[in-house]
């Protein structure tokens, strides 16, 4: 632990902790490899990062301010600074040059792609996990948001709320809100919709301005826009349709 050469009042436990962290100052790390650094060891200068698990910040260069918790937590962040990522592959696990800062990541793979996303709170085991530049997002449910790998200030709550394309890449959604279990579960590039409950415009990929407030509600709907549905199954017809306001339990059975 810690062959580090002039860094100062840093506690390195384990196996090659802190191993490469040349002009560190202020580290503590707890477990094999945590907090171990780049191999170019005068890149080493982070500071003040707590982390304990086995490899949790393993790749951490100029970070500063952050805390780790659990293996592989924040495995690949480098510069990435004030950071909470909490859980077994949370933060920035699988991803690829962490620079992202101000990111709460709490669960299993919880926000593990992270790269250069910033500014993102993510609860639930697997939720955000594909996020990788995305910003700004508040993601709460396993799974939710699970593929918005470029989205941005969206919010989704529950189970596989906004959880978007297997297609990662085509998930660029902005401004959502989708609360409830896969509400918005299939948008991809849309924007500025709204999904309240069970369901609630579940099949809506790029369409844009929707409010579906109700179970099942607006679920047809595809690419419409500009459409409001009210009202348990109200809509539930209605693909492609623009401008609609449909309101009542089981409302617009008919397609549009």
């Amino acid at each position: 632990a810690g062959c580090n050469t002039i860094s100062a009042c840093n506690v390195f436990i384990g196996f090659e902790a802190g191993h490469c962290m040349c002009n560190g100052n202020s580290n503590i790390a707890l477990g094999k490899s945590a907090l171990c650094g780049s191999s170019t060891v005068a890149n080493n200068t982070g500071k003040y990062n707590i982390s304990f698990g086995p490899s949790s910040g393993k790749s951490v260069t100029s970070g500063q301010y952050n805390l780790f918790f659990g293996n592989f937590a924040g495995g690949n962040v480098t510069s990435g600074a004030c950071n909470v990522y909490l859980g077994r592959g949370a933060g920035g696990a699988t991803g690829s040059g962490g620079t992202g800062n101000s990111n709460i990541a709490i669960g299993c793979y919880t926000g593990g792609a992270l790269s250069s996303g910033a500014y993102n709170v993510m609860f639930g085991r697997g939720a955000g996990c594909c996020i990788n530049t995305g910003a700004s997002n508040v993601i709460i449910g396993y799974d939710s948001g699970k593929c918005l790998c470029n989205g941005n200030t969206n919010v989704a709550i529950g189970l596989n709320a906004l959880k978007g394309s297997g297609t990662v890449a085509s998930n660029t959604a902005q401004n959502n809100i989708a609360v409830g279990k896969e509400a918005g579960a299939d948008v991809t590039s849309g924007k500025c919709n709204v999904f309240l409950g069970l369901y609630a415009g579940h099949a809506i990929s790029e369409g844009n301005c929707n409010i579906a407030v109700g179970t099942n509600a607006g679920i047809g709907v595809t690419t419409g826009s500009d459409n409001i549905f009210m009202g348990a199954n109200s809509g539930q017809k209605t693909t492609t349709g623009l401008n609609n306001i449909i309101m009542g339990t089981n409302a617009g059975l008919e397609q549009i």
